[in-house]
């Protein structure tokens, strides 16, 4: 986008200068006015192929395939590649909120932790747009917060959509329970989720109210602990 920039600014001095210095002020006027909406395009293209970069690049922050071991893994870097994957999605409807008090390295997984707020992301992003007789001024936010307390890492991620009833909140870790409609959803997603943090000697809670919304506790140690998998 650079190099066309540049080539466009020199092709509108190129016809500057075959107007000539005494040019009308109409025509340069003119020129102005055709060249305008040219560099406004040109503004467009560079901003998308900036998305296009970030995302790529969060992509492949996020999957991180190629690491079958435990590592120190900055948690900010997860939540803020994750973030940033379902803000594309859902940024029409849903603002973010990230509140780092505390910024600890975590052993683990990153890919599946990764995946874990993915999951809880998204269903936080998809509780908010199932939101009926929405107020006028009603717009969905999830506030992700994270705290260091006693060698834990403590991640909040709290919504205001639509809740989850007493009935169903007992139920949504179980495999293959939804309340979405049939093909929008497997069931899986939370049960996946929780028996991840198990895998890291962690825990996944979850406190709801309908019309309020639904907050999300994962804890995880902060220390290297010995998982399920024998690392």
């Amino acid at each position: 986008c650079q190099n066309m920039e540049a080539d466009l600014i020199a092709f509108k001095q190129f016809l500057s200068d075959l107007a000539g210095e005494d040019a009308d002020e109409e025509v340069l006027a003119a020129f102005d006015q055709r060249f305008a909406p040219l560099f406004e395009h040109l503004g467009i293209i560079g901003e998308g192929a900036q998305r296009i970069k970030e995302i790529v690049t969060g992509l492949s922050v996020f999957s991180r395939t190629d690491r079958d071991e435990m590592e120190l893994t900055p948690i900010r870097q997860c939540i803020e590649t994750t973030v940033q994957l379902v803000n594309t999605e859902y940024k029409e409807q849903t603002e973010f909120e990230l509140v780092f008090e505390d910024e600890p390295e975590v052993f683990c997984f990153p890919s599946k932790i990764n995946q874990v707020l993915m999951n809880l992301l998204v269903n936080a992003a998809q509780a908010i747009k199932l939101v009926k007789n929405k107020p006028e001024e009603y717009f969905g936010k999830i506030v992700v917060t994270t705290n260091a307390v006693n060698d834990q890492c403590i991640i909040l991620i709290k919504d205001n959509g639509m809740g989850i009833s007493k009935e169903n909140l007992s139920k949504i870790f179980e495999p293959f329970f939804t309340t979405k409609n049939v093909g929008e959803g497997t069931g899986l997603g939370l049960a996946l989720s929780y028996e991840i943090i198990q895998q890291h000697h962690g825990e996944l809670k979850v406190e709801s109210k309908i019309g309020i919304g639904t907050t999300f506790q994962l804890i995880l140690p902060i220390e290297q602990v010995k998982t399920k998998e024998g690392n």
